[in-house]
């Protein structure tokens, strides 16, 4: 990562993510165990396949994380029989670890919101200068916020069919703009 001369570090390639991931692993790793007994290394894999390996955590961010979380009473351990003879370590979510969750989620969702509602319009502005209409963006990002925000609360299977309806949606913006209309 290069450093300007103020010693912060500037965004650049896949390492530019940590400061908006920085105390995001922890909660991933409760969603994860509170969902299902978990390893670190499923943990691991996840987040590498979820992220089309933009992101990898290593086992050195993530072994002395769940040694943490484990210490403060968020996560439970218990040894599992694994495939091949093999045997792992398998992390539950306890009912601390699920409090802290909730606290974390309502949080995350608050800040994600303020910073796509600041952020869109000053990056719109540098990439495309004078042109931007920041009303517009304001109109857009709450709209993205208010069908967001009603689809943490559907089912999943009404949520899939959403996504899939935004998705339809987007993908056809991309068609009649490669067509020129």
């Amino acid at each position: 990562m290069k450093r300007d001369s103020g010693g912060r570090g500037e965004a650049e390639g896949p390492g530019c993510m940590h400061f908006f991931l920085k105390g995001f692993l922890e909660k991933l790793v409760l969603s994860e165990a509170g969902q299902k007994p978990t390893s670190g290394m499923d943990i691991m894999e996840f987040v590498k396949s979820a992220t089309n390996g933009m992101w990898s955590p290593s086992p050195g961010a993530i072994y002395p994380l769940l040694a943490r979380m484990e210490e403060e009473g968020l996560i439970r351990a218990a040894l599992s029989a694994g495939g091949k003879g093999r045997r792992s370590i398998m992390y539950t979510a306890t009912a601390a670890g699920k409090r802290k969750l909730e606290t974390g989620k309502k949080r995350m969702f608050r800040n994600s919101e303020m910073m796509m509602r600041i952020m869109m319009p000053l990056m719109m502005r540098v990439m495309h200068g004078g042109d931007v209409e920041v009303a517009k963006l304001h109109e857009l990002s709450d709209l993205i916020s208010e069908n967001r925000a009603s689809m943490l609360s559907m089912p999943k299977k009404e949520r899939e069919r959403e996504l899939d309806r935004m998705i339809s949606v987007f993908k056809k913006i991309r068609e009649d703009r490669e067509k020129g209309k």
